[in-house]
């Protein structure tokens, strides 16, 4: 049933041509025969009008090239193999081997090695590594955090970045096997941010409770049919400051794990779409979406430091 609804299932999506959407299908088809044999089938399932025809071509040809750029081979593997050839040390090829697919994905190479070469060695727990480097867009910066896993990470990052006065464009977010995690941020901000006081200001939060964030007038859409691996989620709302930390905090609160975030905000309104999993990483269930839905409005109470 994926394979027959994936691309009918995205033309309406506002982001269905980013580029880690394509990669993901891309990756989820494998060869170029089965991307052209399911174009052709969605041609054939129902009238498409030219809007939609003009998306469906676009994507197919996206997917066509992307595919036909490895060769048939694994996009994964071929990415990942990338990245170790600019790895310089044993250590960091190592953590690229064992990197989650989706997070390869997301990345280009040397953001990979150079995200993989702050989490080694392993930080200790409690501890954060934070890197600052500049963006090709003017006023942007990415800011790159090592640190191990605990409840409410994403949430303490965010609300931190929020209180530096950051304002957040995109996110991705990778967990090892060992808990090590590596959050990626692209964030716009007048003057270069500082790393060291970015560190303290989350090792300070990771020593408190995580603080309740309710978001009223929200709207929150899922979708389990346009991502190969993660549930998509939406949520729209009027733009304040710390949107984005009372969206993540109501995911900590749910028990969900997020995979990357698409940041925007027009008119007045915020529409941030993240990619969401449950933390065996499974798509979301119904009783999970209502419990995300019931934490933005502030009807589930926040869970402590301690997991």
């Amino acid at each position: 049933m994926l394979f027959r609804s994936l691309l009918l299932s995205t033309i309406h999506d506002p982001d269905v041509l980013d580029d880690e959407v394509v990669r993901q299908i891309a990756e989820h088809l494998g060869s170029t025969d089965r991307a052209r044999r399911l174009y052709l089938l969605s041609l054939a399932r129902r009238d498409l009008d030219a809007f939609e025809r003009a998306v469906l071509d676009e994507l197919d040809e996206r997917l066509l090239a992307e595919l036909a750029r490895h060769n048939g081979s694994n996009l994964c593997d071929a990415r990942r193999a990338a990245a170790q050839r600019l790895a310089t040390t044993p250590e960091v090829v190592e953590r690229l081997a064992h990197a989650p697919r989706s997070y390869i994905l997301a990345n280009e190479p040397d953001e990979l090695v150079r995200q993989a070469t702050l989490a080694e060695p392993a930080p200790r727990p409690g501890t954060v590594r934070v890197a600052v480097t500049g963006d090709e867009r003017p006023g942007c910066w990415r800011v790159d955090i090592a640190t191990v896993d605990r409840h409410g990470l994403l949430a303490v990052i965010t609300g931190s970045l929020a209180d530096a006065g950051l304002d957040v464009l995109g996110a991705s977010a990778a967990t090892w096997g060992d808990r090590v995690v590596i959050d990626s941020f692209v964030v716009s901000s007048a003057k270069r941010p500082s790393a060291r006081e970015l560190s303290l200001a989350i090792e300070t939060r990771l020593r408190e409770d995580l603080p309740a964030r309710p978001l009223s007038g929200a709207q929150v859409q899922f979708d389990n049919s346009l991502l190969p691996w993660h549930t998509s989620c939406t949520v729209e709302v009027e733009d304040r400051p710390g949107v984005l930390a009372a969206i993540t905090t109501a995911f900590a609160v749910a028990g969900v794990e997020v995979h990357s975030a698409r940041i925007g905000s027009s008119h007045g309104r915020a529409r941030d779409r993240f990619s969401l999993s449950l933390r065996d990483g499974a798509k979301l269930d119904e009783p999970t979406m209502d419990r995300i839905r019931r934490a933005l409005a502030g009807e589930l109470r926040t869970r402590g430091r301690r997991r």
